[in-house]
């Protein structure tokens, strides 16, 4: 049991040597900073906030200092700072380019022929197709500004559906308008070879005029309804005004909704294929007379029986 007692002993006094010698030449890695303004250095073993802090000092003596006569402790601070990583050593330069760079002005007459597509360098046949009489108009001209290119506002009437005519596809985009109906958004034809053939669809002109009638009537109907109220409010009327204007503008205000939704849904749309369309085969000779004839052969009598005839 002694044995073991000297043993302990011996091990405790190597370790605060070794502590005591540890970075021999070198400054106590932590500092102390004492209310009274002391700074003691040395290497801290423990911090116990509120209570008390140990270290041992730059002459190897272990020390305990009460809490409320510290003012501030720093690890660390006089620790010797790692060497930065040296930085790579550059490779050889490269073999650089073959040309130079062009210059500003030579740079921009470069790349002021670059389009966004890649638009056919030939005229183009295209066939309009529709159920009812349409215009084929084209924006003709562009105008180029600074990251962007813009169209010309001056419109040229290709042709009349059903019709056939011969375009030149980088003049401008085209679109599809008329009496009584809504123009089509603006398309293009510079991807198309040599044909192409535009169907329109300009919806139900019946539903088209119902929906702008019933916005109108819709329209004015929450005007004046919201008019009413609002003069009834403002000028203290009796509750009969109030509920009359609430009531006209609440009913109307269902139809103008009811009449954008149907105005909006019969919008021109177009739909573009490549090639031509062939016409429908006639089954007769003169184009004046109908696609069919009326068959005007008599139809045969079968024989009618019901009882009590004979």
């Amino acid at each position: 049991m002694k044995g073991l007692q000297r043993i302990g002993c011996i091990l405790m006094l190597v370790s605060s040597s070794a502590t005591a010698m540890a970075d021999d030449g070198a400054p106590a890695p932590d500092e102390i900073t004492l209310k009274s303004g002391e700074t003691i250095r040395g290497r801290v073993l423990t911090v116990e906030r509120g209570s008390k802090v140990v270290l041992v000092d730059e002459a190897g003596n272990e020390r305990t200092l009460t809490w409320a006569d510290v003012a501030d402790v720093e690890r660390g601070k006089h620790t010797a700072k790692r060497k930065s990583r040296a930085l790579p050593t550059p490779g050889p330069e490269g073999p650089g380019y073959d040309e130079p760079l062009p210059e500003e002005d030579e740079y921009e007459e470069a790349t002021s022929d670059v389009d966004e597509r890649a638009p056919v360098d030939h005229e183009l046949t295209v066939q309009v197709r529709s159920n009812v009489p349409v215009d084929l108009v084209q924006r003709v001209g562009r105008e180029r500004g600074v990251g962007s290119v813009t169209e010309r506002t001056k419109p040229t009437t290709v042709c009349r559906a059903p019709c056939e005519a011969t375009i030149d596809p980088r003049e401008g985009s085209l679109i599809v308008t008329g009496d009584g109906i809504i123009p089509s958004p603006g398309f293009v034809l510079d991807r198309y070879d040599e044909s192409a053939t535009v169907y329109v669809d300009t919806g139900f002109k019946a539903r088209r005029q119902a929906g702008l009638g019933i916005m109108i009537a819709g329209g004015v109907g929450t005007l004046v309804g919201g008019t009413w109220l609002t003069v009834a409010l403002i000028a203290d009327q009796p509750d009969e005004m109030k509920i009359a204007g609430a009531a006209v503008g609440g009913a109307s205000l269902p139809a103008l909704v009811t009449g954008i939704a149907l105005f909006a849904g019969t919008r021109t749309t177009v739909e573009i294929l490549p090639g031509k369309s062939r016409p429908p085969e006639r089954h007769d000779k003169d184009e004046e007379t109908a696609m069919f004839e009326l068959d005007r052969r008599p139809s045969p009598i079968e024989p009618r029986y019901w009882l009590g005839e004979f």
